[in-house]
């Protein structure tokens, strides 16, 4: 009975796996696993095109290995059976190829289910860089010894055990090291990969037991061996078909979680989030949203078009960016207006993305943050940091000028320009305080301008303010019959608002700005206008101190003028005076009997000192002619060294211990200049260097062109001059003191002369000195332009 049934499966096996007996139950065992291997093939082929992930890349060439294999066995065991080929002629091709493919097919599979099981991709792939080596290197080892067997034996099909010997046992020890890491894995998938991998095993296993008993029990073997290798294939598909179904179990449990997390995020999140359909619908807003836009219930909002809470301005533009979202291209977060419920106009940051399902963008969602409270700091912001500006560069326009009309007419410019008012005036109380002058005036016709030069307190709006003290707003002007609101119909102005200039307390005149439009002021902007009028009060009180205080200053400086001119004068005067009348006094003596040269000596010092006091004068009319400036010049050309030769030649002979030198170049140094004047300026300096060099030496007039000028230098070997008394030799009546200069009368007004008379002829003077070396005055004048263009 027992012997019956071992027959009965023995048949069974060799029909449905194949074996030594008859041809086609191979082919029956090759197309049931090429099937296998194909239906495998196509799911991990279709899931890697979706997912592309490594391990299913790796499936695909595991299953399509397999695959190859048993098509390639298919193949060649059917054109066995139509007597296409012989099975001798061509065995040492299929029989190196098939170990090969199945070996390979083997050990990417296994490597595949490594990563799949263990989650180990470095383990992974170290196994299939070793079991893909070990395939190649047995399939070199072999094919060329096996071809070279066969072609000498063609009858003998199994002379090439060893052959056989190599891939199965390399195969054995690959699927071997296979399970090890796989063994120490808990899971009930990971028994059932164990035991697929164990049929490979058992199916190599057998096979090796084939060879080595000389295929004795073939009959028994082959079938079995064969059965192993077909049933691992369907495991091996159930764990991976599981494997995904797990997988896709836990990915739609997390992305249920996620939802659940996001949801309950977006309902307790201050950001508004909404979600619209592709047809710009909302499906789904939460509270917070709601609240931004003043949405009790999102049964007001739910498929409602999102041009709901558009401003209509930004309709156009939010369409074109939902319909590029709907192509599946980003847009930038950026800041947008929204309306809300009752109208009014919030600000808000947006981010919205859309909403993608496989390749179809399905819909959109976004999120809000509010930035209405902010944009309103902002602008408070903002408008504060621009009353600050406002008001320093008011301050600076003031600090500008001390003039007082000057600085009303820029402040008034400035003024308009930071309250965008298209006219405005300054009124000032006149010091009697009965009257309003205007200081100022932008934006008015010629004609109002004439005929409001001075308001009379009680005839206008403007005189309120300055009475009251407090500003006044028209946001429209009437047609009442009022002056200030008559001269704004004249001019077309709608709206007005005046505010008072004060100082200390004391209202000092009326700020006023008038627009072309209805306007009404807010409180912050009347706030402006009051602070500037502070301002403008204050540097109108500073400019009129400071007025009076400069005509304090000019009347101080008079009297010290004055003081000092009658104290210079005085000094100077009264030497000369004083030999006068001794020299006159004596020749009137009665009995006095002088002889021919005494007389002749007192009538010398009468002339002498009768002089001097006519140079005094002349010094001070010719300071009063520059000054009033009435001094007039009879410029012609003159060669300026002649007229230096000329000067020296006549004023040599009054010092004999003084040598002279003229040093101009042979060309001729023309100017156009009065003469007689800079002749007055060389006889000054070079009188200045004979008094001043007691010690004798040279005095020297040098002349020279620079830079389109006539220089003329006159030096000395003096006493020279301390440096920080440089600057001030040229004023009036001052004068050098100290020992030396003592002995030297003058009044101190000649190097002031010299001076005016320079620069009234566009030139400047100039000294430079050593103490105790001597001194160079140098003066400077524009040379005849013709003169430089005939040289």
């Amino acid at each position: 009975m027992v012997s019956k049934f071992l027959d009965f499966l023995l048949v069974f096996l060799s029909q449905f796996a194949g074996g030594p007996g008859r041809i086609e139950n191979n082919l029956m065992r090759f197309g049931l696993a090429a099937v296998f291997w194909g239906l495998l093939l196509t799911v991990a082929w279709s899931r890697q095109r979706k997912e592309k992930l490594p391990r299913e890349k790796l499936l695909v060439w595991g299953f399509g290995l397999g695959l190859a294999r048993e098509l390639f066995m298919f193949g060649f065991v059917a054109l066995r059976m139509l007597d296409v080929i012989e099975l001798e002629s061509v065995y040492f091709i299929s029989a190196p190829l098939e170990h090969a493919l199945a070996m390979a097919a083997i050990v990417v599979v296994a490597g595949s289910f490594l990563r799949y099981i263990l989650d180990d991709a470095t383990l992974s792939l170290r196994y299939l860089q070793v079991g893909l080596g070990a395939t190649v290197l047995c399939y070199l080892a072999t094919f060329w010894w096996w071809a070279s067997y066969a072609i000498a034996n063609p009858g003998d099909r199994f002379g090439q055990a060893w052959c056989a010997w190599l891939f199965r046992v390399t195969a054995s020890v690959l699927i071997a090291i296979a399970i090890v890491p796989l063994a120490k894995k808990r899971g009930w998938l990971r028994n059932i990969v164990l035991v697929a991998l164990t049929f490979f095993f058992l199916d190599e296993s057998l096979m090796l037991f084939n060879s080595a008993t000389n295929e004795i029990y073939t009959n028994i073997c082959c079938p079995i061996s064969h059965s192993f290798h077909i049933l691992a294939i369907p495991l091996l598909g159930y764990v991976y078909i599981r494997e995904q179904s797990i997988e896709r179990e836990q990915a739609e449990k997390s992305l249920r979680e996620s939802e659940a997390r996001f949801r309950e995020i977006v309902e307790s999140t201050q950001a508004g989030y909404f979600y619209l359909d592709r047809d710009g619908r909302f499906q789904h807003v939460n509270d917070a949203w709601l609240q931004m836009h003043g949405y009790t219930s999102s049964d007001e909002v739910i498929g409602q078009n999102f041009s709901l809470v558009q401003v209509e301005t930004d309709q156009s533009q939010a369409q074109k960016s939902i319909e590029k979202l709907l192509k599946g291209e980003p847009i930038p977060t950026g800041e947008f207006t929204r309306r809300c419920k009752d109208g009014s106009i919030g600000y808000h940051t947006l981010s919205i993305n859309p909403v993608v399902q496989g390749d179809e963008v399905v819909g959109l969602e976004g999120f809000l943050i509010d930035l209405t409270e902010w944009m309103r700091a902002e602008k408070e912001v903002w408008r504060r940091n621009e009353e600050l500006v406002a008001l320093n560069t008011i301050a600076a326009t003031i600090s500008q000028s001390l003039n007082l009309n000057r600085m009303m007419n820029a402040v008034l410019g400035k003024v308009l320009q930071v309250t965008d008012s298209d006219a405005g005036w300054i009124y000032l109380l006149d010091e009697d305080g009965s009257a309003l002058s205007l200081a100022a005036q932008r934006g008015f016709s010629q004609e109002i301008t004439a005929e409001t030069q001075t308001i009379e307190l009680g005839e206008s709006m403007t005189d309120k303010v300055a009475q009251s003290g407090q500003p006044i707003v028209v946001s429209q002007v009437s047609g009442e019959h009022h002056p200030c609101m008559e001269i704004c119909r004249r001019e077309g102005l709608r709206a007005f608002a005046s505010v008072p200039i004060k100082s200390r307390g004391k209202v000092l005149g009326v700020l006023s700005v008038f627009s072309h439009t209805s306007h009404e002021p807010t409180s912050q902007e009347v706030q402006l206008l009051t602070a500037i009028g502070h301002q403008v009060g204050v540097a109108v009180e500073n400019a009129q101190l400071t007025e009076e205080a400069a005509e304090v200053r000019i009347l101080q400086e008079l009297n010290r003028l004055r003081a000092e001119l009658i104290a210079n004068v005085s000094h100077e005067v009264r030497t000369p005076l004083g030999l006068i009348k001794i020299s006159s006094t004596a020749l009137l003596l009665k009995g006095a009997n002088f002889d021919r040269e005494t007389r002749q000596q007192l009538l010398h010092n009468i002339d002498e000192e009768t002089d001097r006091l006519g140079k005094i004068v002349d010094h001070l009319l010719d300071l009063s002619q520059v000054e009033s400036g009435q001094l007039r010049l009879d410029k012609l050309p003159t060669d300026v060294g002649q007229l230096a030769g000329d000067v020296i030649r006549s004023i040599e002979g009054q010092s004999a211990h003084h040598h002279f030198v003229h040093d101009f170049p042979p060309e001729s140094l023309v100017a156009v200049i009065d003469a007689k004047r800079i002749e007055q300026v060389l006889r000054n300096l070079l009188g200045n260097a004979i008094k001043y060099s007691p010690g004798g030496g040279d005095i020297a007039v040098r002349g020279y062109e620079e830079n389109g000028q006539i220089v003329v230098q006159v030096s000395d070997q003096g006493i020279g001059i301390p440096p920080e008394e440089l600057e001030r030799v040229f004023e009036r009546f001052y004068r050098v003191e100290n020992e030396t200069t003592q002995n030297v009368r003058g009044v101190g007004l000649g190097l002031a002369v010299c001076r005016s008379i320079v620069e009234a002829h566009g030139g400047h003077i100039w000294v430079e000195s050593t103490l105790g070396v001597g001194s160079v005055f140098c003066f400077a004048l524009e040379r005849e332009p013709s003169a430089t263009h005939q040289e």
